[in-house]
């Protein structure tokens, strides 16, 4: 049976409670901070952003109480579920926008069959004790710190080289230690229950993708659009934008091709044949 919590979970739980707490307590002291906070806030309450996480959220429970119905599910699935949406689900969704890339959701699913995927798998399962994992974060997190530090300047390109080779064998030693741990432990857990905790990410990555698809679908319909209304004048806008929908529909890459290709074809004075020859022309060559 796996716990509900690794030691790594707890521990990475216990540091940020203490980093929420600090950051609390200076916001309190110092007005600057209050004012950031206050700023990060206000920008978290953006109409679109609050849409984002809504919309993105009720799928999460859609595909929650769509798998709850398989004879295999156990509610502690749910955890894992949880930090998923909310450490790569929410980041597959806004990757999907920003990049808007037709390779984008193939390598989405790429990188969740990695041979790397089963080795952070076995390192995020058998981990230390409390006490230990509480030293390792703060010490990875320095790590991490002094390298982004001495990697911002030339002068300090030894001591870089150093940290990094403390990266590397910090994770070495702990992929070795989980590896140990699941070969002498293994028989001590449910290895049904290992199984799907291994490829939860991969099927939630997967349930995801047509989520990830519409959010990239709507943000380039969206410029496309907003670069139309500079090209085409107010009264044909709405012919011009239905005929991009009818004609791209839900094609990622038929949009995009419109958008750098034919985009270019408008101008404010055309009429609706040299509309419609755009169009045709989109229709010959695509």
């Amino acid at each position: 049976m796996i716990s509900l919590f690794s030691t790594r979970e707890i521990a990475l739980g216990i540091w940020m409670a203490i980093t929420l707490i600090i950051i609390l307590i200076m916001a309190m002291k110092y007005k600057d901070i209050r004012k950031s906070m206050h700023d990060v806030i206000k920008a978290l309450m953006n109409k679109y952003i609050i849409l984002f996480f809504t919309i993105t959220l009720i799928y999460a429970i859609s595909c929650v109480k769509m798998l709850s119905m398989l004879p295999i599910w156990e509610w502690q699935f749910l955890k894992d579920i949880i930090i998923w949406v909310l450490l790569i689900g929410f980041p597959i969704c806004m990757n999907a926008i920003q990049k808007r890339d037709q390779f984008f959701f193939r390598n989405v699913v790429i990188d969740n069959i990695k041979v790397f995927v089963l080795i952070e798998f076995f390192v995020n399962t058998f981990t230390f004790n409390i006490t230990a994992e509480l030293i390792l974060i703060a010490f990875a997190t320095v790590l991490l710190l002094l390298i982004h530090v001495a990697s911002s300047n030339q002068s300090y390109k030894h001591a870089e080289k150093l940290l990094s080779y403390v990266q590397i064998f910090l994770g070495f030693s702990i992929i070795c230690f989980a590896l140990k741990n699941a070969y002498q432990h293994y028989h001590g857990f449910n290895q049904i229950d290992l199984m799907i905790t291994f490829s939860l990410p991969l099927v939630l990555s997967i349930l995801f993708l047509p989520l990830a698809y519409l959010f990239a679908i709507y943000a380039e319909y969206e410029l496309v659009f907003v670069m139309l209304n500079f090209r085409v004048c107010s009264e044909k806008r709405k012919k011009v934008k239905w005929r991009i929908f009818t004609t791209c529909k839900l094609s990622l890459k038929k949009i995009y091709t419109i958008k750098l290709k034919y985009l270019k074809e408008f101008y404010k004075t055309m009429d609706y044949k040299d509309i419609d020859d755009v169009f045709q022309k989109f229709n010959i060559n695509e």
